[in-house]
């Protein structure tokens, strides 16, 4: 009988060694698995970090040129190499276009990066506003191309007008002919000048 009951009371240590282990199995199990989706999130977050900046570079090495031609305000005159500010830039484009420059008035740039998103970027705009009188309404118009596709920068044209002040008369093309300028329409231009340029932080 003592035999019989060693043997239950072996059987019962036994029984609750394998449960007790069981349990801590489980336990294990569960935390290794918790541990293991923290490192999946961990590598998941990684990952996008990772994706993300590499977007980002792709975007800045892509935009290097286009910078570049931002963050000029000057460009060589003739071949002299002097620098030629964005006023006497806009003078020699309506000079080309048959356009006298009447009134050009530049405003201080305005830093406006806070408007973007944008941590290594600085962007600042100037107004420009130009009263003119051109030789026809075409040149006018040749004027107004010119400086949206020749003036370095990007340039948001906020107002382009023309009024008529006369017609074009045989005295109006013989003048022309004769290299001078007779205008027969005025207006207004009117545009932003965005710079862009790179900071530091």
């Amino acid at each position: 009988m003592h035999k019989y009951y060693l043997v239950q009371l072996g059987a019962l240590l036994i029984f609750f060694c394998l449960g007790a282990l069981s349990h801590d199995t489980y336990l294990f199990r569960i935390k290794h698995e918790e541990q293991v989706r923290s490192m999946r999130k961990y590598v998941e977050k990684l990952r996008s970090e990772i994706v993300s900046a590499h977007k980002n570079e792709v975007k800045l090495n892509n935009s290097l040129s286009v910078l570049q031609e931002f963050n000029r305000r000057v460009r060589p005159d003739n071949h002299r190499g002097e620098s030629v500010s964005l006023d006497s830039m806009i003078r020699q484009l309506c000079a080309l276009h048959r356009v006298v420059a009447e009134d050009i008035k530049i405003s201080n740039p305005i830093d406006v990066s806070e408007h973007y998103d944008k941590r290594y970027i600085k962007v600042s705009t100037s107004n420009v506003r130009i009263k003119f009188a051109a030789l026809t309404d075409k040149h006018a118009v040749l004027l107004m191309q010119a400086i949206k596709y020749d003036v370095p920068g990007f340039i948001a044209m906020k107002l382009f007008e023309v009024h008529k002040d006369g017609e074009i008369t045989p005295e109006v093309i013989s003048a022309h002919r004769q290299g001078e300028l007779k205008t027969t329409v005025s207006g207004t231009i009117v545009f932003d000048l965005y710079d862009i340029s790179g900071k530091y932080v």
